[in-house]
């Protein structure tokens, strides 16, 4: 049998997203007058269009609230160098979640219980409640995941199985952040599958996940559709081919069909819509090059656009165009850096990002360069340590990055630290 999947134009939203279940039996097929349902959306930033459309998410809730006499929780645990509440804070997630009769749910501030994780068994912290209710006891609970439709510069695409990535805690989202992300993503679902994937298309994102809001223009294109299915991998595939990539040219769609987790193959896919007017190849890549204010060093034999290479120019351009920060300084990433190129550094500090270029390179610049200031960064995906030392250099207040009155930015992290918060967050001096 085809897998099946639904691209709807969007009217109205809460009917839109009623048809699209229609197609799969209604939306009572999975939510039961019993179930507590678990809606994971991407609130991965307070970026505008980085998250899940809260109408959206408000709506979804509402819906299962009208069918289910027990609890509807919408959950996400955001980047590091973020928390999740204050992400649901400034972006209206969490009012309008509570305005629709479902209750937030922080993963970020869960207790944990410690998990398995990939054919390496890797011991990963994971949301207790999420265990005790969609693992134990699976039949009775439902998880609909709500991803955005965006591309994104390290896996291609993120979509329903990306998506998933916001369920570790900050700890386990540093480990395997390079190269082997793609596999890691896979273990992700292998683990916890959703019951039901639905795309937000009302807008796509091109030029990566991560784009500076002085660049949206650029970057956010119209689309007003939503793409579902409950094979997440067929909605993957589907949601990848109308950003313009095959699902073989994305690691993570190509490696769970692979291993079994669905269909990859848009032939074994019955589609209801059309996607032949979607011609745009939109591209993952950010829309700018590094500064010329600032040199950024990389190795010729490896630097990881998955981990230190890729996160921490992502940083750097977010906090260049959005917060005006300084430049005149230095940052070293990946393996193979040549020593001709760390003869020609700018006189400013130096960043030292992740375990190959240390091993390589610090006691080469600590020589070349005694009087510096050199930070450096063991793993590969620190966000935490990236946003702290680029926030040092560029001469940006980590608290001017937040929308909000900073009174109110610290009532909503102690807010947050006092219900157990566990996140990898910057330094704020």
């Amino acid at each position: 049998m085809k897998a099946r999947v639904v691209v709807e134009d969007i009217s109205d939203i809460r009917e839109s997203l009623l048809r699209v279940f229609d197609a799969f039996g209604g939306v009572e097929e999975f939510v039961k007058p019993n179930s507590k349902v678990f809606i994971k959306y991407n609130g991965v930033h307070f970026g505008k269009v980085m998250y899940t459309d809260p109408r959206v998410i408000g709506e979804m809730v509402s819906v299962a609230r009208g069918i289910t006499r027990d609890r509807v929780y919408a959950m996400e645990n955001s980047t590091q160098g973020n928390f999740t509440r204050m992400v649901a804070e400034v972006s209206g997630i969490a009012r309008i979640v509570e305005q629709s009769g479902g209750e937030n749910l922080y993963l970020d501030e869960q207790k944990p219980v410690m998990v398995e994780m990939g054919d390496g068994r890797i011991s990963t912290k994971f949301p207790e409640i999420l265990y005790d209710n969609l693992i134990r006891r699976k039949r009775s609970n439902v998880l609909i995941n709500i991803p955005k439709l965006k591309t994104h510069w390290e896996t291609t695409v993120t979509l329903g199985i990306k998506c998933f990535q916001g369920l570790l805690y900050d700890c386990d989202k540093l480990v395997n952040h390079n190269y082997k992300l793609h596999q890691k993503l896979v273990d992700n679902v292998k683990f916890i599958r959703p019951d039901f994937t639905i795309i937000e298309g009302i807008t796509a994102t091109r030029f990566g996940h991560f784009p500076p809001e002085s660049l949206l223009s650029e970057c956010v294109v119209p689309m007003n559709i939503f793409i579902g299915s409950n094979d997440v991998v067929a909605c993957d595939t589907v949601g990848a081919k109308i950003l313009g990539y095959d699902a073989d040219e994305v690691k993570h769609i190509k490696l769970a069909a692979e291993q079994g987790l669905g269909v990859g193959n848009l032939k074994d896919i019955e589609i209801i819509g059309d996607i032949s007017r979607f011609r745009e190849r939109f591209p993952c890549a950010p829309c700018r090059n590094c500064p010329s204010e600032v040199r950024f060093v990389t190795g010729k034999e490896m630097a990881c656009v998955e981990g230190c290479y890729g996160n921490t120019l992502l940083a750097l351009l977010y906090f260049w165009y959005d917060f005006k920060g300084e430049g005149g300084f230095n940052i070293i990433a990946g393996k193979g850096v040549e020593e001709s190129e760390l003869d020609n550094l700018l006189p400013g500090d130096i960043l030292i990002v992740g375990p190959c270029t240390i091993e390589e390179n610090l006691n080469r610049v600590r020589e070349k360069y005694p009087d510096r200031k050199i930070y450096t960064i063991p793993e590969c995906n620190d966000i935490g340590k990236i946003t702290t030392y680029l926030c040092a250099m560029m001469k940006i207040n980590v608290l001017s990055m937040i929308p909000l009155d900073m009174n109110k930015s610290v009532e909503i992290l102690q807010q947050a630290m006092q219900n157990g918060l566990d996140a990898n967050l910057p330094a704020i001096t």
